[in-house]
């Protein structure tokens, strides 16, 4: 139900509202640690239902940004937009020779490669739907003494690069990129940990760009954080005491690694809560976007990389967090507004209100066992109060149907966050149709769509990710078998329709 509201804007086109407009008021996105084909199995990213990838594209000293150097990233992103994601680039000088490109060779390749993707019909990829329109240069840039001192963080990638340099090439960025695309975006070289915790520092930024652009020079802040609730609050005192409090905040690594190097016997399980509560809790402080920091950690990595991926780093088997940040999604994603409500107390209670499709959604859990009283929209018949952590690792979850009679309502809640979801009584609901299935996904030949409403005529009509319409039928069965096996692989788009529902549920053709 979540998702009704974006996908019918989507077939709106007398309001010429592009597919690629509406993915990118998605919330939610993954990073890929192995860009070859099959070595995250590309088809999970549409599964899980994120919209948005880290892409890191490398210029070297000498590099030629030319059709052969672009090549490579054409297949990429073409590949990321037939799986419905908007790639988030990232700009990273690297050595050749012992040497950084110079700021007039990284202007000249940010010039090329921002033309190549920013959509504006002059040298576009072909074929492009996604524009490009965020951009990061420097990824978690390092200089100073964390560069050039062996078993530090930048040594030896970042090794004789200088503040001066960085700080050429931000105020290089700001001007190219602005100048090719006037309605991109350009981050910071990615903060790792507040800047208070952490050297160097997205406020060197503020204070020392040649032009004198000063806070001006980003237009949002791209950050990093693994642990619990990111350290979100002294994040954003640090942003605000360097003069960038007002910039939207992307947190573009987010994961739980840092928990697990606290504590090794932390289960799957204690990653899928912590990271639901800590997602869904920076919305409440600024956060614009969240990134989770890899779909498939790679074998050799760190074992805390390891055990936070979504998927097993050995067998590409969903993990419990998978399912969780997918159930995140469904119930949160394309939100138009999030608060806190009362009793929400920031420490050991936490409620937080999400407005999806004009229905709330709240978000609830505690420290402890606890019973709350939450003021609801209306009267109700009940409220759907559903687990964001799932039974078992096929993602099968508990939902429970409480009736409730007055307002404020009594909810428990406990260390593991519920989404709840209200019943309004004489609200135009079809429960029948709201749980459709559609399966196997990924797809091959055949679809199967189950547990239709029998007592009306259901319109089934597939879509491609950009929008044309490819099939419509109407049906009155229950269950219904379709034929896919001439569509192309890729990410399609399922929506039924009848006299009182329309839903849209997206399926992959393998």
């Amino acid at each position: 139900m979540k998702k009704t509201l974006f996908f019918m804007i989507c077939f709106l086109f007398a309001k010429e509202i592009t597919f690629s407009q509406t993915i990118s008021a998605s919330r939610y996105g993954a990073s890929v640690a192995q860009w070859a084909d099959g070595g995250e199995g590309w088809d999970n990213f549409p599964l899980l239902g994120v919209h948005y990838i880290r892409m890191p594209i490398d210029v070297s000293k000498g590099a030629i940004i030319d059709n052969f150097f672009l090549k490579t990233y054409d297949t990429l992103i073409s590949r990321a937009q037939r799986h419905g994601l908007m790639v988030y680039a990232i700009i990273n000088p690297r050595k050749n020779s012992g040497q950084f490109a110079s700021t007039s060779e990284v202007a000249g390749a940010i010039n090329s490669i921002v033309e190549r993707y920013d959509g504006d019909g002059t040298g576009d990829l072909s074929g492009l739907l996604y524009p490009i329109k965020n951009w990061e240069v420097c990824n978690e840039v390092m200089y100073g003494t964390f560069a050039n001192t062996p078993g530090t963080p930048g040594y030896p990638l970042w090794s004789s690069f200088t503040l001066t340099q960085y700080l050429d090439y931000m105020d290089t960025a700001k001007s190219v990129i602005k100048n090719t695309c006037a309605d991109c975006n350009l981050f910071n070289g990615a903060q790792l940990l507040p800047p208070t915790d952490m050297f160097p520092s997205v406020c060197d930024l503020t204070a020392a760009i040649p032009t004198g652009n000063g806070p001006d020079i980003i237009d949002k802040i791209s950050y990093h954080n693994y642990t619990q609730y990111f350290q979100i609050k002294k994040a954003t005192e640090d942003f605000a005491d360097c003069g960038i409090g007002d910039k939207p905040i992307w947190i573009t690594e987010a994961g739980m690694q840092n928990e697990f190097i606290q504590d090794s016997s932390l289960t799957q399980e204690e990653n899928a809560k912590r990271t639901v509560k800590s997602f869904a809790y920076v919305f409440t402080k600024g956060v614009e976007r969240l990134i989770f920091t890899t779909m498939r950690a790679g074998v050799g990595d760190p074992e805390s990389i390891q055990w936070e991926s979504l998927l097993d780093p050995q067998t590409g088997a969903k993990k419990k967090v998978f399912w969780a940040y997918k159930k995140l999604i469904e119930k949160t994603d394309y939100f138009t507004s999030v608060d806190t409500i009362t009793p929400h107390n920031d420490s050991t209670i936490f409620a937080i209100k999400f407005i999806v499709d004009g229905k709330p959604v709240y978000v609830l859990w505690a420290d402890t066992n606890k019973t709350i009283n939450i003021k609801v929209s209306g009267p109700l018949n009940g409220l759907f109060i559903t687990n964001s952590v799932p039974d078992d690792t096929l993602g099968n979850f508990t939902t429970q149907y409480k009736t409730v009679s007055g307002n404020p309502v009594s909810i428990d809640i406990s260390s593991e966050a519920i989404f709840v979801e209200e019943d309004l009584i004489n609200a135009n609901r079809n429960i029948e149709t709201e749980n459709f299935k559609v399966y196997p996904n990924p797809a091959n030949d055949k679809l199967f769509i189950d547990n239709l409403n029998g007592n009306y005529e259901n319109y089934i009509e597939i879509y491609s990710a950009d929008g044309k319409l490819l099939l419509k039928q109407k049906t009155e069965k229950t269950n219904n078998e379709i034929n896919i096996h001439h569509l192309s692989k890729g990410i399609y788009f399922l929506k039924l329709n009848n006299e009182k529902y329309s839903e849209v549920k997206s399926f992959v053709k393998d």
